[in-house]
């Protein structure tokens, strides 16, 4: 039963993905492996409802990587500044994401970390195509420099 909706978490269709997420959170305990996958899914929608269907199950982290994907679907750049480094590597990627507001404030809260190895991808961060994550990169990387 959970192993054709694992599948439609695959689907190219973000709605797909969401309706999987819907009824894995129905299932419960055996659906939580691959909602924490989804919590790295492409689309914001995406990862947001796996991480509402997570919380529903009362889900908690096992380890950081997890805690900060988490964190980054929920929206919580606040408690991913408190978590430091260990965020670092998951907020680069979403340096990335489809979503302008998810690549400026994943910026912001590198700049806050404070972390020398954000200082790469926030310089590629200068190029992106929205001026509002050029700033959020440029502040960040000021932060950065200023700290260390």
């Amino acid at each position: 039963m959970v192993e054709p909706l694992i599948q439609a978490l695959k689907d190219e269709t973000w709605g797909v993905r969401e309706e999987a997420i819907e009824a894995l959170a129905k299932i419960g305990k055996p659906a939580v492996a691959p909602l924490v996958e989804a919590l790295e899914d492409e689309d914001v929608g995406v990862r947001t409802e796996a991480a509402r269907a997570l919380q529903e199950l009362r889900w908690r982290p096992k380890n950081h990587t997890h805690k900060a994907s988490y964190l980054i679907a929920k929206k919580d750049w606040g408690e991913l500044v408190r978590l430091g480094r260990p965020a670092v590597g998951p907020l680069i990627k979403v340096l990335k994401d489809k979503e302008t507001r998810v690549r400026e404030k994943a910026a912001r809260a590198l700049g806050e970390i404070g972390d020398v190895a954000a200082v790469e991808p926030l310089t590629e961060s200068l190029e992106d195509t929205e001026s509002i994550v050029r700033k959020a990169a440029e502040e960040a990387l000021d932060r950065i420099k200023k700290t260390s």
